[in-house]
């Protein structure tokens, strides 16, 4: 959806409604992402003595992807980026994802990814 498009949906409903959509659709997104968190960390518990990880914070934020991720990595001294990909592409099966394969390019600190599984 384009910017413009934004602006006609924010001009219809109004404003203070535009607002609370964004937070409401912001919040399900963070619920939603903890949820997928919780059931790798189940999956994966069966290989790991014990699964660690925590959420300390989740931030969403606009704009591109991969630069995002290598803002937040750098303004926080990450020593790790973790990126979980399907493969969506031209070659699917072949090739990590766009943002996934940008991340590994440009990042100046290790980067894993994960290849997810297929959505039902």
């Amino acid at each position: 959806m384009s910017a413009e498009t934004f602006l006609q949906i924010q001009g219809y409903v109004g404003e203070e409604k535009w607002k609370k959509l964004q937070e409401e659709k912001q919040a399900d997104f963070i619920s939603t992402l903890k949820g997928r968190l919780n059931n790798f960390c189940d999956e994966i518990s069966s290989e790991v003595d014990a699964c660690t990880f925590q959420v300390d914070k989740i931030l969403v934020k606009e704009g591109i992807a991969a630069d995002e991720i290598l803002h937040q990595a750098e303004l926080n001294d990450a020593d790790l980026i973790v990126m979980g990909t399907r493969g969506f592409g031209m070659f699917k099966e072949a090739l990590m994802g766009g943002t996934a394969r940008r991340v590994v390019r440009r990042s100046t600190i290790p980067v894993m990814v994960i290849r997810l599984p297929e959505k039902g």
